[in-house]
């Protein structure tokens, strides 16, 4: 390769992708590579008033990473450029554009979000590649029409709004959500159906008093309300804001939502109303039907008390406490650094 082939390629890379793109978008182009970013994209507005009226919102994105590669060499793009904060989901409102030349000299290109680069291409400890040896063409993501260029960025700039509004959400839940104390050992839930609206509430008990629950957003954005019965969006915003709750404030990972969703929430009956407690919860963690009995559970006794130890951090009985404390006002304001840190 020659001396300055790696500065050139990505000096191109980035003039190709702002070439096809800025006459659908207004593109930035930045000095650094900060965070798999060469180019921001955003919608044009069409005038100033436009603009002013959207000076209240927050600015939406998409961001490019451009590369230009030669022939059959490889594209690498680091794991945790594609992952969100979690190490699980992909990262929203991120795009690959990449640009080569074929064999007649005719200018080609390839685009990509971050869920397809993760399931499309090839998979190494730290990072992602894509390459044209071996067979591979990527036909579906290659020489998109100018349309369909189009609809991609625009999908990608809904993501960066979906992430604007997760992040109120979740600003907002930190300062005023209210959360299970640890001292609160043996916390009840009950599941109402009032006027056909789905109403979760806290109980309350050893020293904490009993308030609605709050549907966490933040964790689970979702446009809908609490619903039980069945394995849907409204079941898993209840399974995650029920252990949000539960966990003093910590969110939830995925599998700890898809397993309290999966083994007690979407096994409830969906017009009834139900209650339930720190029991039910730890056997759904466990991988354990909600409603089987303690005794009843056999082999899954391990299991159970495994996952019973696992979480014990967040039962902290307060010293010299025999029972419910008379009169203290329920704890609200605890933040989610504040919380017992969740076993690995």
């Amino acid at each position: 390769m020659r001396d300055f082939a790696k500065q050139e390629n990505g000096q191109l890379g980035q003039k190709l992708s702002d070439v096809i793109l800025s006459k659908d978008f207004w593109t930035i182009l930045r000095p650094v590579d900060a965070d798999a970013a060469d180019l921001m994209v955003q919608r044009k507005y069409e005038t100033q008033e436009d603009i002013q009226a959207d000076r209240a919102t927050p600015l939406q994105f998409a961001t490019v990473q451009a590369k230009y590669f030669e022939g059959k060499n490889q594209v690498k793009i680091a794991r945790h450029y594609l992952f969100n904060e979690d190490g699980t989901s992909p990262r929203r409102a991120f795009l690959a554009f990449l640009h080569t030349h074929d064999d007649e000299e005719e200018a080609v290109h390839y685009l990509f979000d971050a869920s397809e680069i993760i399931d499309k291409w090839e998979e190494r400890t730290d990072y992602y590649f894509f390459s044209l040896a071996d067979g591979r063409t990527y036909a579906d993501f290659r020489k998109l029409s100018p349309k369909r260029v189009r609809e991609k960025v625009n999908d990608a700039i809904a993501q960066s709004t979906a992430q604007s509004m997760a992040w109120g959400w979740k600003t907002a839940a930190d300062l005023y959500s209210t959360v299970r104390a640890p001292h609160c050992l043996e916390p009840q839930y009950r599941l109402l159906k009032v006027h056909g609206a789905c109403i979760a509430i806290f109980e309350g008990g050893y020293g904490q008093l009993g308030h609605p629950l709050e549907m966490r957003k933040d964790v689970v954005p979702s446009p809908g309300t609490f619903e039980w019965g069945y394995p849907g969006t409204g079941p898993k915003l209840l399974a995650a804001s029920l252990l949000t709750h539960f966990f003093c404030g910590r969110r939830p990972n995925e599998n700890e939502i898809t397993r309290t969703l999966d083994y007690l929430i979407s096994r409830l009956e969906r017009d009834k109303e139900a209650q339930f407690g720190k029991e039910e919860i730890l056997k759904a963690l466990a991988q354990i039907p909600y409603d089987l009995n303690l005794e009843d559970i056999g082999s899954w006794a391990e299991s159970y008390h495994k996952t019973e130890r696992e979480y014990s951090s967040y039962f902290i009985e307060l010293p010299g406490s025999t029972g419910p404390l008379e009169g203290e006002q329920p704890v609200s304001e605890i933040q989610e650094d504040e919380a017992p840190e969740a076993p690995r």
